[in-house]
């Protein structure tokens, strides 16, 4: 049965609101980590998903496919998020960023590969969620923490909900995704505002009692 357009076009639009929520919090993750390399890495989760999110909405217009756009999506989030989790995790970044700026660049350029930026995406995700738990942690934060399970747990259910791509599985999944996007956001901002009241200088996030390297 064929699917109104309408309702491929307000699924498509919808997809935005998970995109914006995403880059709300990669933006205060690197606004926490203070350091340049780190809002390219923000900036790069953003433009996978918009460039996605943009393919799909002229695809429900029927102004063609366009696979380099969507395409961009896990080179560019992937990529993105590995910079963001090696900051959270007080690691230097200047030379691994560059390095994955070029891995992206070669998953934009190479269709063939862009599959296998999905184990970066899953392990960026997971790592830069455990950073911003064990800080949670650290800093007794029990609403940043609890907010960082729901994300993990909606994380998860999403991947169920792509076992088929029925519209009515896309709408679900898109729903999931919103509230872990959502969840994501709520948490880097109560971190950054709770590094704030406490009149901490931004930087990296603070190992017990020192503080690592702003590179």
């Amino acid at each position: 049965m064929a699917v109104p357009e309408t309702e491929l076009m307000l699924l498509a639009l919808y997809d935005f609101v998970p995109v914006a929520l995403g880059s709300l919090g990669a933006l205060f993750v690197a606004r926490r980590l203070n350091r340049t390399m780190a809002y390219i890495g923000a900036a790069m989760v953003a433009a996978g998903g918009v460039g996605k999110a943009v393919a799909k909405l002229l695809s429900a217009l029927g102004a063609g496919e366009f696979d380099q756009l969507s395409g961009m999506l896990f080179p560019m989030m992937g990529c993105g998020l590995i910079i963001l989790a090696a900051g959270a995790w007080e690691c230097r970044i200047n030379f691994l960023g560059w390095c994955c700026i070029a891995l992206a660049a070669l998953g934009i350029a190479v269709p063939n590969v862009q599959g296998w930026y999905l184990i970066a995406v899953i392990g960026g995700t997971t790592t830069l969620y455990l950073a911003l738990g064990r800080h949670a942690l650290r800093e007794r934060d029990s609403t940043t923490l609890v907010l960082l399970v729901m994300t993990v747990a909606t994380y998860l259910l999403g991947n169920l909900a792509r076992s088929e791509q029925t519209v009515s599985l896309q709408w679900i999944e898109q729903t999931l995704n919103t509230v872990g996007q959502g969840a994501f956001a709520a948490a880097a901002v109560r971190q950054v505002s709770g590094h704030a009241r406490a009149g901490r200088t931004p930087g990296a996030m603070p190992s017990r009692g020192t503080a690592a390297p702003n590179t």
